[in-house]
């Protein structure tokens, strides 16, 4: 079995060591599916943020529900005790 090193290499690139073909067709493909992948993954972390954001969001707003029931009961509270006042004159 022989290595030949230095042999023609019909129809590729010499000192690229990327294994292209003569052609840019090849390497254009294979940049354009980089740039897919990328983007692919930027989609993936921005929906990621965005259900994080949601789940944030939501629970904000049942906090703040929370908060003006607790309010609304209070103020109910201090109505019927202010009413109880009046009432007892």
């Amino acid at each position: 079995m022989s290595i030949q090193v230095l042999g023609a290499k019909f129809g590729y690139i010499r000192g690229k060591g990327n294994g292209y073909r003569g052609s840019t067709k090849a390497r254009l493909q294979e940049e354009q599916q980089m740039i897919i992948l990328k983007q692919q993954d930027q989609i993936t972390h921005l929906q990621t943020e965005i259900e994080a954001s949601k789940k944030f969001m939501d629970e904000y707003k049942e906090e703040q529900k929370r908060i003006m029931a607790e309010m609304e009961k209070r103020f109910m509270q201090m109505i019927n005790s202010n009413m109880n006042r009046y009432d007892t004159f």
